[in-house]
C-alpha cells in the first residue's frame, strides 16, 4: 500500500484542500463539543453555589435538592457515567422522592424525562433538572411530568400537604374539577350538565368511589365502591390523574366510544342512561363481535365476578335502547 494512502487512512497530513477543510471541520465539532461541557459546567456549579442553602450533597456521590413541595436525592454517579461514556446510558436513574421535612427509609421514586435537543449539551440538561425541582411547583404542571405528579402523590397522599395549593390548580386548570381535601372528594364537571365524584376518604379500599349526578338530579348515583375492584386492567382507573381528565369528557366520551373503555363502567352509565343504551345497541347490530366480545380496546378481558355483571346488564341495556338483533 503506498505511502499516500496510508497517510489518508491515518490522518496524516495531506496537501489535498479539500480533505484538510473535511478534517478541520470534523475537529472543530469536537473542540465545539468540549468548550460548550466547560461552559456548561460553570453553569452548573454557579446554579449550585446560589442555591447552597437549598442543595447538599451526602456520600456515595448523591445530591438533595429541597424544592417547595419535596426532598430530591439524586444519584450523581449515574448522571457522571452518562458524561463519561454517553454510548452506554441514555437516561438517569429514577429520582427518590422524600417529604419536604425528612428523608425516609423507603421513598416514591419518580423517571422525569425534560425536553432537550441532540444540541444541548448534557450538563445543560443535568442543569434544567435540578433547576426544575429548585421550581418544582412550577415544574409539577408541565405537561409530560406525569411521573413526577405520581410520585408526590404517592408520597404525601390527597391530604393537606405541600402539594395541595399544586393539585387544586392542576385539577382546576386541567380538568374543570374542585378538590375538597376536608371531605376526601373531587368533584368533576363532565359533559351533557353531568357531575362526576370521586370519594377517596375510604382507608379500607385500595381505589376510590364514583358516583354522579344527571342534570336535574339533586342525588348522586354509584357508578363504583371501588374502582380498584371493579375496573381492573383499565388505563382510565389505574391512578386518580388519568381518572379525573377522562370524567371531565363523561359522559359524550363513552357514547362516542362505547367500545374503547371498560365494559363495566359503560353499562352500569348505559343502564342510567338511555341515550348511551341506544348508542350501544346501534353498535350492537352494526358490529356483532362487540355484543359477544367483552374486552377494551387493550384486549384486556374484564375478572370473571365483572363479566357476570356485564352480561345481565347487557339484557337490560337491550331493553332499554330497543335492540332488535336477536329477533
Amino acid at each position: 500500500m503506498s505511502d499516500s494512502i496510508l497517510d489518508m487512512l491515518f490522518g496524516a497530513e495531506s496537501t489535498t484542500p479539500l480533505f484538510k477543510t473535511a478534517k478541520q471541520e470534523i475537529f472543530e465539532e469536537f473542540e465545539g463539543v468540549v468548550v460548550s461541557y466547560e461552559k456548561s459546567l460553570e453553569l452548573f456549579k454557579d446554579i449550585i453555589e446560589r442555591n447552597s442553602e437549598r442543595i447538599y450533597f451526602q456520600d456515595e456521590m448523591r445530591m438533595i435538592v429541597k424544592g417547595n413541595l419535596a426532598l430530591y436525592r439524586i444519584n450523581m454517579q449515574s448522571w457522571l457515567d452518562a458524561l463519561r461514556n454517553p454510548f452506554i446510558r441514555t437516561t438517569f436513574e429514577p429520582v427518590e422522592v422524600h417529604p419536604l421535612n425528612q428523608l425516609v427509609q423507603s421513598p416514591t421514586k419518580a423517571c422525569i424525562q425534560i425536553g432537550n435537543t441532540s444540541m444541548q449539551p448534557g450538563i445543560d440538561f443535568m442543569c434544567s433538572y435540578v433547576l426544575g425541582l429548585l421550581n418544582d411547583n412550577v415544574f409539577f404542571h408541565h405537561e409530560e411530568l406525569h411521573p413526577l405528579r405520581i410520585a408526590l402523590v404517592r408520597t404525601y397522599g390527597y391530604v393537606k400537604s405541600p402539594i395541595s395549593d399544586v393539585l387544586e390548580k392542576f385539577f382546576s386548570d386541567r380538568c374543570d374539577a374542585e378538590i375538597d381535601f376536608g371531605k376526601s372528594q373531587i368533584l368533576i364537571q363532565g359533559t351533557n350538565n353531568w357531575k362526576w365524584r370521586i370519594d377517596f376518604q375510604n382507608p379500607c379500599i385500595s381505589g376510590y368511589k364514583i358516583e354522579f349526578q344527571k342534570p336535574r338530579q339533586d342525588w348522586w348515583t354509584t357508578i363504583s365502591e371501588d374502582t380498584s375492584n371493579d375496573f381492573t386492567h383499565s388505563e382510565e382507573f389505574d391512578e386518580l390523574f388519568q381518572t379525573v381528565e377522562f370524567l371531565a369528557q363523561c359522559p359524550s366520551e363513552i357514547k362516542e366510544h362505547p367500545s374503547w373503555y371498560h365494559r363495566l363502567f359503560v353499562f352500569r352509565a348505559a343502564v342510567i342512561y338511555p341515550s348511551l343504551a341506544k348508542s350501544i345497541c346501534r353498535l350492537f347490530e352494526s358490529n356483532p363481535w362487540f355484543e359477544s366480545d367483552n374486552t377494551d380496546r387493550w384486549g384486556e378481558m374484564p375478572c370473571e365476578n365483572a363479566l357476570i355483571e356485564i352480561n345481565e346488564l347487557k339484557e337490560q341495556i337491550k331493553m332499554i335502547g330497543g335492540y332488535e338483533g336477536d329477533q
